[in-house]
Parts: C-alpha cells; sequence; structure tokens
C-alpha cells in the first residue's frame, strides 16, 4: 500500500481546491453558454416569480410552435421547460436573490460536494486513504468538471445524487450489518430524488443492482430497499410532470421521442438484460470458477449470435461509430449541424468551440488497459468489477445513439463516470509505484514538463494551434498511454524500464487532462458566456413590446424576462419559418427582427411581402434586422 505523510493524507488540499471552485464561481459570467441554460435558468425565475413553471413567450396570445424555443413544452397551463422541475423548485429563492448566478453558485457546491465524495466512494472500495486522495485530486483537476462547476445547467448537481446513491449501494453491499437495509434505501432515495434534476441519475441503477445480485450475501432485501427508496422521488417527478406536461410518467420530457423515449434504447436495454440473466447465473454458479466461466460464455455466445443476425448490423455499426467518435476521437462525428466545420488540418470545429472524445480530454484513461491486463488482488476484485459495469452501462445508451451531446468542449453526459475512471486510475497508480520499488514522484515530474513541452511545441508547429493538441496530439498520447499500460503488465525483462515509461505516460496524459479540462475548457466557455451576456445588454434597447426571430437563443434570452417580449425559432427539425406569427405580430403593433443574415434571408424568402426596415448592430459579433412590411409597388 502507498504511503504518503500524514499531512498530505487529510483532505487539506480539498479544501484548498473548494476554495477555489467558491472564488471562481463569485467572479465566473453570469451569461448563457448555450440555449438549455437559457431554459433552466427561466424555469426558476417563472417559478420565482410567478409561482408557476409556465414560461409564457407570448404563446398563449399566438399559439406558434416557433415561441417554443426547441426546448419549452406546450403543456396544459402553457409553454414549461422540457427538463425536470427539481432544478427549477431549488434554484428559485437564489435565482430571486442572485438573478443566473445564484444557479452557477448551486452547482460550485454541488462539485465540491461532488469531490469529497469521490474521496468517500474510493475509500470505501479500497481501504486507503492516499489513493483516495488521489482520486479525488484527479477527479478535481484532471477532468472537465470545472467547466460544470461554473455552469447553470445541473450536470454538478446530478452528479451528486448518482455519487451518493452509488456510495451508499456499496455501503450496503459491502456492509451487510444491520444498517444495511438503511443505506439501500438511502441510495434508492437518492436515485429518485436526483431524476427530479437529472434524468440520466437513473443510469446508475442498473450496475448497481448487477453488482448487489453477485455480490450481497442477500441481495433480494437490498434490491427491494432501493426500489421503495426510489419511489418517493419518482412519485414527485410524476406529479410535477403532470402539472406540467399532462403526462403522468417520472420519466418523460413532455415529447413522444428523444433522449427520454424508452423506443431509442431498446439495443441497450436488450443488453442490460442479458447482463442482469448472466449475473443471476454466475449467482446461481456460487464459487465455482467453471460454473461462472460457463455462464459468461453462454451470454457471449448468445451476444455473438444475436449480432450475426442482418437486422442488427446497421444497430452494431452505429454503436462502434459511436464508441470511436465519443471515446476515442471527436473528429469523426457525424452530425447535421451547420456549425460543425472540418478544417485542412485534420481537427474539427464545432460551432467555434474544440469537441474532444472522452479519451482526448482525458488521455489518460488509457492507463485502464494496465488494470484489465493483470491479475487482480482477491480482496479487489469485486471493486473493479463494479467500477467497470459502471463505466460501461453508464456510457452505453450514448454509445448505442452515437450521441455526442451536442455543443460543448468535452462529452458532458458521461461526466458522472469520470469519479469512477480517477479511482480506478489511482489503484493503477498505486500498483505502479510498488512495481520493483521504482520511485513514482519523479517519474511523475518528468511526464509534467514533457507534456508542457509537447503542448507548447505543437501549438507553436502544428496548423491547427491549440485544435491540433486537444483533437490530434492528445488521440496519439491516449494511444501511447494505452500502449505502455499493457508493456507494463506484462512480465519480463526491462520490468523497470517498461513500469517507469508507463509512469511518465500517465503523468503527461493527467497534464494534458489539466490543461484541458481545468484551463482551456473553462476559458472558451468563459469567453462565450461573455459574448453572449453583453450581446443581451445591447439587445436590450430593442422595445420592450418585440419579438426576436432566430437564434443563437442565448442572446437574445433577455426577451424571455419581458412581459411582452417573445423570442420564436425555426422549426427544430424541418427549420421552417413561421411567417404567420411574424405578421400576427406586426399587426399588433410589435417590432419584429430577424437574428442575422442569415435568418433574415429565410424569413424573406418564405415571404416576399415583408422586408427589412432598420437594423442594431453590436459591435461586429451579431446585427438584428428590423422587418416591416414591404411597401406596395
Amino acid at each position: 500500500m502507498t504511503r504518503v505523510p500524514a499531512s498530505l493524507a487529510q483532505p487539506r488540499l480539498l479544501w484548498l481546491v473548494a476554495a477555489v471552485v467558491a472564488a471562481a464561481a463569485l467572479f465566473s459570467s453570469p451569461g448563457f453558454f448555450i440555449i438549455d441554460e437559457m431554459i433552466y435558468y427561466h424555469g426558476a425565475r417563472a417559478v420565482a416569480e410567478a409561482g408557476s413553471f409556465v414560461v409564457d413567450n407570448g404563446y398563449e396570445t399566438f399559439r406558434s410552435a416557433s415561441l417554443g424555443v426547441w426546448l419549452l413544452v406546450a403543456g396544459p397551463h402553457g409553454l414549461v421547460p422540457q427538463y425536470p422541475a427539481g432544478n427549477a423548485l431549488l434554484g428559485a429563492p437564489l435565482v430571486a436573490l442572485l438573478g443566473p448566478r445564484g444557479l452557477i453558485l448551486l452547482n460550485a457546491a454541488a462539485a465540491v460536494v461532488a469531490v469529497f465524495l469521490c474521496r468517500r466512494l474510493a475509500r470505501c472500495l479500497y481501504g486507503d486513504e492516499a489513493l483516495a486522495l488521489r482520486a479525488a485530486l484527479i477527479f478535481a483537476v484532471c477532468t472537465f468538471l470545472a467547466e460544470y462547476a461554473l455552469g447553470i445547467w445541473p450536470q454538478a448537481l446530478g452528479l451528486c445524487f448518482v455519487l451518493a446513491a452509488l456510495l451508499w449501494g456499496v455501503r450496503a453491499v459491502l456492509d451487510p450489518a444491520e444498517g444495511s437495509l438503511r443505506l439501500a434505501l438511502l441510495a434508492g432515495g437518492a436515485v429518485g430524488i436526483g431524476m427530479l434534476f437529472r434524468l440520466d441519475t437513473l443510469l446508475i441503477v442498473p450496475p448497481l443492482a448487477l453488482w448487489a445480485v453477485v455480490v450481497a450475501a442477500r441481495p433480494a432485501p437490498l434490491l427491494a430497499a432501493a426500489g421503495l427508496g426510489m419511489l418517493p422521488g419518482l412519485a414527485v417527478g410524476t406529479l410535477l410532470n403532470w402539472i406540467k406536461f399532462g403526462v403522468a410518467s417520472p420519466v418523460t420530457y413532455g415529447l413522444s421521442s428523444g433522449g427520454v423515449d424508452p423506443a431509442g434504447h431498446l439495443g441497450a436495454l436488450g443488453l442490460c438484460l442479458i447482463a442482469g440473466l448472466a449475473a443471476l447465473g454466475v449467482r446461481a454458479a456460487g464459487a465455482q470458477p467453471r460454473g461462472r466461466l460457463l455462464v459468461l460464455g453462454t451470454a457471449a455466445a448468445f451476444l455473438i449470435a444475436a449480432a450475426s443476425l442482418p437486422a442488427a448490423q446497421p444497430h452494431l455499426a452505429r454503436a462502434a461509430h459511436g464508441l470511436v467518435a465519443l471515446i476515442v476521437d471527436a473528429t469523426v462525428i457525424q452530425a447535421d449541424h451547420r456549425g460543425i466545420v472540418a478544417a485542412a488540418d485534420g481537427t474539427v470545429s464545432f460551432s467555434g468551440l474544440t469537441k474532444k472524445a472522452l479519451g482526448q480530454s482525458l488521455p489518460w484513461i488509457g492507463a485502464l488497459t494496465f488494470l484489465l491486463a493483470v491479475r487482480w488482488r482477491p480482496e479487489e476484485r469485486s471493486r473493479h468489477v463494479l467500477c467497470l459495469l459502471v463505466i460501461v452501462l453508464w456510457a452505453l445508451p450514448f454509445v448505442m445513439r452515437a450521441w455526442y451531446g451536442g455543443l460543448a468542449s468535452n462529452m458532458r453526459y458521461l461526466l458522472p463516470i469520470l469519479p469512477v475512471l480517477a479511482i480506478l486510475l489511482s489503484v493503477v497508480w498505486r500498483d505502479l509505484a510498488s512495481r520493483e520499488g521504482a520511485a513514482g514522484a519523479r517519474d511523475g515530474f518528468i511526464g509534467v514538463g514533457l507534456a508542457l513541452a509537447g503542448l507548447v511545441t505543437v501549438t507553436a508547429l502544428h496548423p491547427g494551434g491549440l485544435a491540433a493538441v486537444q483533437q490530434i496530439a492528445a488521440t496519439w498520447l491516449l494511444g501511447a498511454i494505452a500502449v505502455l499500460g499493457l508493456l507494463a503488465a506484462a512480465p519480463g525483462r526491462l520490468l523497470v524500464l517498461r513500469v517507469r515509461a508507463a509512469r511518465v505516460a500517465i503523468a503527461m496524459g493527467l497534464t494534458a487532462g489539466f490543461v484541458f479540462g481545468a484551463l482551456l475548457d473553462p476559458m472558451m466557455s468563459q469567453v462565450r458566456r461573455t459574448q453572449f451576456d453583453h450581446l443581451n445588454a445591447a439587445y436590450a434597447a430593442i422595445p420592450e413590446r418585440s419579438l426576436v426571430y432566430g437564434g443563437p437563443a442565448a442572446a437574445y434570452a433577455f426577451q424571455l424576462s419581458r412581459p411582452e417580449g417573445l423570442l420564436a425559432l425555426e422549426a427544430r427539425d424541418s427549420g421552417g419559418i413561421d411567417t404567420a406569427l411574424l405578421n400576427a405580430a406586426l399587426e399588433r403593433g410589435y417590432s419584429v427582427y430577424a437574428s442575422g443574415p442569415v435568418h433574415l434571408r429565410r424569413v424573406l424568402d418564405a415571404d416576399p411581402a415583408l422586408s427589412v426596415v432598420g437594423s442594431l448592430a453590436a459591435g461586429d459579433l451579431h446585427t438584428l434586422y428590423q422587418i416591416g412590411r414591404a411597401p406596395a409597388p
């Protein structure tokens, strides 16, 4: 077991991280990064100001779907945010006091709690304080947690409930004492309440349930208690969704399709079903290795046979593409979005952002090849299995749909597996540092120096600059770490040299994760937020009684705060322009604007009777064109 000085084994460094996050949250930009954040904020504002979930946006007057701005859904009482209502209810008092910054502070606090929960989870799994502290620090500063600690969308808040459920679930299984049922009840409660903020909290249930079936002494009472614990949260979610959408379901966005539609996840659900049957078979086989291998071999054969069916081939191809795009190389993403632009230098821009796959954001995850190649310590096998189940089953729905998470610098939907990845890397570093007695600290410093030198060199010499570092060099580093991890796991000659090379490479990957996740991604996010904040301030000069047509919606978020301000977008699927809405607004005396030349051309092409009667420019960033009726010839 790796030993560290007692002073370092205390969470003082974590409190330093907490202080930095708090300071950053106080001074970060309150601008909106994307339309999702705008909707989250106005949902909380509606609760704070009117005690209602309805964000009117003129829908009662004009009844146009364009006023739903993609993420507002028509419910029994008007337009409501499609997202779960928990964030609006919890954030409403903070929004009333501090505006958008109230939600930022809420997420900053949640991110800090998540870091401490990561430490407790690692300590619960592996019983090593130094390993736990190292895992928490990796999670805090060498991943992209920082960006969501300073955001308005509730990713960090949802992460807290996932980690709480995981921690309580692990304790319930590993400690069959009197409190196990209570802990299982708490784990289920964390899932149920977490779904009031992020529906994907539910994804932690399959890995925990499968693991409990195999490992727990008496899994049935634990699973029953966990299910019972989920019921209050599910009941509240159902009630809130009935109020918002008129739909009696805890898992809905008020729509018939999309990411919460079970029909879109049949492949992932089928794999989970097979995994569940295999887990039951493994438990029935008991401690007999041959029996367990027979069960797992049967499940693998069934999967191979199912995959050979012609009907499965398109789904497998999509899953393979999703695996590469989400985990290895984001430049292969194939999305029908005009903001995705491939450059001749091999990089791809996503509306000005350098999107990265998980392995490009965190090249150090390549070191997990070491863990998969070595013989596991008997007392840690079940712990490793749980961590791998969480990683695979959480990512599975997104991989199967090849869903890259929309506009962001990273794979934000995979945020909840980052603490588990950090814990496993901490295990790898412990095992590498104990091999052959070689000092790990020296290798770490060498890796940091090489990574910084490489970052500067690639930025200076490659035509893609920083984008090339993140999308090209990071991919090569990911592959190199994976190969060196395998080499370090193999016994034989030059073992010390191979182990040291692996540690140096991992340190390089951690440095890259820090530069990308703690520096570049938050910096680009703050630049974008500041731009939209300035645009909102500049365009607030338009009349109160006005309609803005077109995006980016985050530039005109102020319209949703005005009693007679309207914001409309083209149809999300077809891109169609609702000219009837524009003409109706003009007839009622509204000032009507088109956002930028692209939306202006679409409006004029859709209705030649309209013409430009004025404009308002906000520096060089954007222009609003006022629209009126064309004069009669």
